[in-house]
């Protein structure tokens, strides 16, 4: 058996990771890949803890250099990613959950926490990071998830069972169908907002492994997903219910604009943690 200090195998794999990463990413992978493949905590590597690094760990660490080096997202190696302190299940299939759909899952709990038996629905769901999180931070909630495909609810399910949460997914395409469900008190949506010609400032990693259908949106009509939920919010929302979006950081006027001019109140872009416009909420009359 070899031992090796947790603290030097972290230097090791980050300075490696780092010919192929920015140096943040390399940082984040590194521990990533510490949890998944040696079952350290930050706090192991903090102290040191020895592990053993055998050949078989060093051969399964080569194929992974191998991997990121071709801008694969670690996420997808695993087919795992962290939201909200929870483990999802991750493929090419769906987004990867990311930490600005963190805030905006945060500031719904922060608003909604004391009240009680709330309706939600969560629109162009993928992992089923944001009901999941919902259902199991919200109690007393009543929550659903929906997308279009049934490849991505059956990964939904799965994350659903994986963290023992009660969510309703259903198979509907946002921008076609009625979708059927009990008058909600809150609709959330990350939709498709980044336009085809922001692809040229995007990284590899992005274009090249996640899903194009879930990122990107015509120039002619960024707003189209935001345009038809918003629709459906005036339908299917009670009276006084709200509606979340997470968005593309250069449209914030056009859909707080947008949604003035159909009817809602209380509109708000909402900045993120960085201090982009990443949030708009609203309330419906």
């Amino acid at each position: 058996m070899a031992l090796t200090s947790s603290k030097e195998l972290y230097d090791q794999i980050n300075k490696k990771l780092s010919g192929f990463i920015d140096i943040q990413e390399a940082q984040s992978y590194t521990f990533f890949i510490l949890e998944y493949l040696f079952g350290l905590e930050r706090i192991d590597v903090m102290m040191g803890k020895e592990v053993d690094f055998s050949a078989e760990k060093q051969t399964r660490l080569n194929k992974i250099y191998h991997r990121v080096k071709q801008q694969e997202p670690v996420q997808y190696i695993f087919e795992r990613a962290w939201f909200y302190g929870r483990t999802f299940k991750v493929d090419p299939r769906v987004l990867i959950p990311r930490g600005e759909t963190e805030e905006l899952v945060d500031l719904i709990i922060k608003e909604h926490r004391e009240k009680k038996n709330l309706l939600i629905a969560d629109f162009g769901t993928g992992t089923g990071c944001i009901p999941i999180t919902l259902a199991l931070e919200l109690k007393e909630a009543e929550v659903y998830g929906i997308d279009y495909s049934e490849d991505i609810i059956r990964l939904a399910l799965m994350n659903g069972m994986i963290n023992k949460a009660d969510v309703g997914f259903m198979v509907a395409d946002i921008l076609k169908d009625k979708i059927e469900l009990p008058e909600l008190d809150i609709i959330v949506s990350n939709p498709p907002y980044i336009r085809e010609s922001e692809k040229q400032d995007m990284k590899s990693n992005v274009l090249d492994y996640e899903p194009g259908e879930a990122l990107f949106v015509s120039d002619d009509d960024p707003l189209i997903f935001y345009k038809n939920i918003a629709d459906h919010a005036l339908e299917m929302l009670k009276p006084d219910g709200f509606l979340y979006f997470e968005i593309n950081e250069a449209l914030g006027s056009q859909v707080e604009t947008m949604l003035f001019n159909k009817g809602f109140n209380l509109v708000k872009v909402i900045q993120d943690i960085h201090g982009k416009e990443r949030i708009v909420s609203a309330r419906k009359p």
